[in-house]
């Protein structure tokens, strides 16, 4: 059974693996989009 507690710290830990797997996505396509940019040009 889970306390108050705990639910916000889960609440907070799924928030920030949220957080970091978006960021790191966003990370990646404008890395893409980059080298694409760089193909691109020569």
């Amino acid at each position: 059974m889970l306390t108050d507690k705990s639910k916000e710290w889960l609440k907070a830990a799924v928030h920030f693996q949220n957080k970091k797997a978006q960021s790191s996505i966003t990370w990646r396509r404008g890395r893409l989009c980059h080298l694409e940019r760089l193909q691109y040009r020569r």
